[in-house]
């Protein structure tokens, strides 16, 4: 009897022992797909520091990333989309799957999401941030730096406009090309400046941002001031002798916009030999009311004017419009 009741006890702690074992297992796959499931969201894509291959140091905020074999720095791109917050990633010969044996290391708060694909990886932050990349050793290395800790001065450029919406358009010339064409010759002489001066621009390409938008990215990167760039037409959109150059500001706030304009107009016009029309209130213009840094629009001349219609349309014109408006940059930011 009593090797019968041993028997039976065996057999039931045996089949616990197997449930356990079976439970576990279950448990272990529900876990393992949970995080891979978060590492894929990118809720928390990061090894611990303990995981780091030998050899590969980590330092906050840097990620780094193991290279596919064979792909040299050359094959490598990073493209920083700030205004949609996206840093985009071109990896080639990158599968989709990649990321699974060969997660980041490092850790980046930072970071809301991501999204793979073949041979590319988004990485969706929660701001907008410098990104300095570089490839050694086999691996991508990226560091992430806040606009106000890299740059002494930072200011958004806005071309009006863009994309479906036009603007005013006379004799087959359309406002949003004229702005960004302007626009286009200052990114030219700012990028070669070499001062220590944070740049934004709401668009370098026929889009259209809406004005939220734009007003985000200045708010994001804490701007020292926002300026749009616009050409004007008379009010009933017919040619007249009205021309010059002109600035609004918004009234109603303190906070140095409206010597600003003043600048922005004394250079430009300066720089165009255009007829200075003055500095005007604008808080009537959703961009300026609503702006949360010191903001000026400019027209930098009138499209219903023939002459100056003429002149707006010419590349020099564009760009004696550019440098007017860098020269009043270099001012502003004393």
């Amino acid at each position: 009897m009593e090797k019968k009741i041993l028997m039976v006890s065996a057999a039931a702690l045996l089949g616990m022992l197997l449930a356990a074992m079976v439970a576990f297992t279950q448990f272990s796959a529900v876990h393992n797909r949970e995080a891979k499931r978060e590492q894929m969201e990118g809720l928390w894509m990061f090894a611990s520091y303990g995981n780091c291959k030998e050899g590969v140091g980590i330092r906050e905020p840097q990620l780094s990333l193991e290279l596919p074999e064979n792909l040299g720095k050359e094959g490598v791109s990073v493209e920083n989309n700030y205004m949609d917050q996206v840093i985009a990633i071109h990896i080639p010969g990158m599968e989709e799957d990649y990321l699974d044996s060969h997660p980041f290391l490092g850790r980046m708060d930072h970071i809301k999401g991501m999204r793979m694909e073949e041979g590319l990886v988004e990485i969706s932050m929660d701001g907008v941030y410098e990104v300095e990349s570089r490839v050694e050793g086999g691996y991508l290395y990226l560091d992430f730096w806040a606009p106000w800790q890299v740059y002494e001065k930072i200011l958004v450029i806005d071309p009006g406009h863009g994309g479906s919406v036009s603007g005013d358009i006379k004799q087959n010339i359309v406002e949003k090309d004229l702005n960004l064409a302007i626009v286009l010759g200052l990114k030219g002489l700012l990028d070669e400046d070499g001062r220590h001066i944070g740049v934004y621009y709401t668009r370098t390409e026929d889009a259209n941002p809406s004005f939220d938008k734009r007003l985000r990215l200045a708010e994001a990167v804490r701007a020292d001031f926002f300026f749009s760039i616009h050409c004007h037409s008379a009010a009933d959109g017919q040619m007249s002798e009205v021309n010059g150059t002109e600035a609004m500001y918004d009234e109603q706030k303190g906070d140095g916009s409206q010597e600003l304009a003043e600048i922005f107009l004394q250079e430009v016009t300066a720089s165009l030999g255009s007829k200075a029309n003055g500095v005007f209130p604008g808080n009537r213009d959703y961009v300026l009311r609503s702006s949360k840094v010191p903001a000026v629009s400019l027209a930098v001349g009138y499209m219903t004017n023939q002459e100056e219609l003429n002149k707006l349309k010419t590349p020099e014109y564009q760009r004696q419009a550019a440098q007017g408006i860098y020269n009043a940059i270099l001012r502003a930011v004393k």
